[in-house]
């Protein structure tokens, strides 16, 4: 979403009074009423910039307040901000936006108009205030500030400390699946209908290279292979299922496969160059989780829970994969189906001698064998388009990770991810309100700031009023000298 909040200030020479415009596309909800000081309790689900115009008149009836609820960016039609607006209806803009997208754009407008900005935004106790003035500042644009510092990928993959890592590796995790594999499959559809399997294989191998092209093969098999009977779609119940299985698959190989590689890899005694403990310090010794059904200790029985909501969770998205998140697989398959599902895996256990005599064999033909699980899917979709123009391939639903809806378990989804590695590491898992917080990159809002940062703004807006008003003074004076 953008949260627009334009504040645009505009002198009407020919009234010879002020206006003030101001949009917002938001609403107001509870939440807002402790981090801001214009709106009240009668003021929820009224639109921001409405309330805030009430608020104004309240303080003062004489202000000229205007009041829009349109999104101010580019491809906007419709708006009160045409051309027009930008040229001749206004003077100095402040802006209280959420991001550097449409920061950047109303940096470009006022550039290109010659129109000076006030650009403020605060996070928790920081706030800034930017001041642009037309040729006498830098804009907006000019400069960038620096990165923030990313948490290291080996810590991420291998070697999490704090909840942090792990709530971040769950949320990477949630982008993966549900984001860039659905893509991956759509953007790759057409090249392995018009290529076949064969020559698919062997420009994968050259474009990705050998370790990314089987991994990528891999995603594709198991992502297409669902929609290799297009014309006897599986009843809902094996659709669940299917949706169960591959979640358990994925659990394994999250939660116990990759640990166990791990751990043969760099045993718990094992040294590192320097003769040193290579498990010490911020690197923790992982554990292997297990299902134990009929657990009876409470750490057994918490990991027991988690595991299964995880299943749960990521089957659903899963099939929402499939059929989009308004169709009626947007519900969790029930505790016992689960349960069964992880106890069977859990009896027998996965063996690894495909897989190593996979690796032996030469990386295409590797390739080629793993695509050919969707060789159905492909020879129906080169059937049905060269008979039909209008037809096109089923396609797989991406998913945006939305952190404000809690009937879409994205949140629940990322928090048993990041709380089952929470446990392989020994770290204290969070709830879903500290995950929501970490992976929506929330930091708090502050009312002293918004206080500090809003003043701060209309004290060097009165600057710049002044600055235009004795600019405006000076250049009739000199018009004036020059006329005589």
């Amino acid at each position: 979403h953008n949260h627009n909040h334009n504040h645009n200030h505009n002198h009407k020479t020919k009234k010879k009074c002020g206006n003030i415009v101001v949009t917002d596309m938001d609403t107001i909800e509870r939440s807002n009423l402790s981090r801001q000081l214009l709106f009240r309790d009668s003021d929820v689900g009224k639109f921001k910039s409405s309330a805030a115009q009430e608020a104004v008149r309240r303080f003062n009836p004489f202000v000229n307040v205007e009041a829009h609820t349109s999104k101010v960016g580019k491809h906007q039609r419709n708006t009160p901000f045409h051309d027009e607006f930008w040229t001749s209806e206004i003077d100095i803009i402040l802006n209280a936006l959420d991001n550097v997208e449409a920061r950047y754009y109303m940096d470009e407008k006022c550039v290109e108009n010659g129109k000076a900005m006030i650009d403020a935004g605060t996070l928790g106790s920081k706030g800034n205030v930017q001041v642009v003035v037309p040729f006498l500042s830098e804009s907006y644009g000019s400069s960038m500030d620096p990165p923030e510092p990313a948490i290291p990928v080996c810590t991420l993959k291998n070697f999490p400390y704090e909840i942090s890592h792990t709530i971040q590796w769950a949320r990477d995790l949630f982008d993966g699946l549900f984001n860039r594999r659905p893509t991956q499959a759509n953007d790759n559809v057409p090249s392995l209908t018009k290529m076949g399997i064969s020559k698919f294989a062997e420009s994968l191998l050259i474009k990705l290279g050998e370790d990314a092209a089987l991994e990528a093969a891999e995603e594709l098999a198991q992502d297409l292979s669902h929609l290799c009977h297009p014309d006897k779609a599986p009843l809902e119940e094996e659709e669940e299922e299917l949706a169960i299985d591959w979640a358990v698959s994925l659990f394994d190989t999250l939660f116990v496969s990759s640990i166990q590689a791990l751990l043969k890899q760099h045993p718990e005694d094992s040294t590192d160059e320097d003769g040193e403990l290579f498990w010490g310090g911020t690197r923790r010794v992982p554990i292997i989780l297990e299902y134990k059904p009929n657990a009876d200790f409470e750490e057994q029985t918490m990991i027991n829970r988690s595991i299964v909501d995880f299943v749960r969770n990521a089957a659903r998205l899963r099939m929402e994969m499939y059929h989009g998140p308004s169709s009626s697989c947007g519900t969790l398959p029930s505790m016992d189906k689960v349960e069964e599902a992880l106890e069977q895996m859990s009896s027998s256990p996965k063996s690894t001698t495909e897989d190593e005599q996979e690796h032996d064999n030469d990386a295409a033909s590797t390739i080629h064998s793993k695509l050919q699980s969707i060789a159905t899917f492909l020879s129906t979709t080169t059937t049905t388009t060269s008979t039909t123009t209008s037809t096109t391939p089923p396609s797989l639903h991406a998913t945006e990770f939305e952190k404000d809806d809690d009937a879409n378990g994205h949140v629940q989804f990322v928090t048993c991810a990041s709380n089952l590695r929470a446990f392989i590491y020994g770290i204290a898992p969070a709830d879903a309100m500290e995950t929501r917080r970490v992976s929506g990159n929330i930091v708090p809002a502050m009312i002293t700031t918004t206080a500090l940062v809003s003043s701060l703004s209309c004290m060097e807006f009165i600057k710049l009023v002044h600055l235009q008003a004795s600019s405006s003074k000076t250049r009739r004076k000199q018009q004036q000298q020059q006329q005589q």
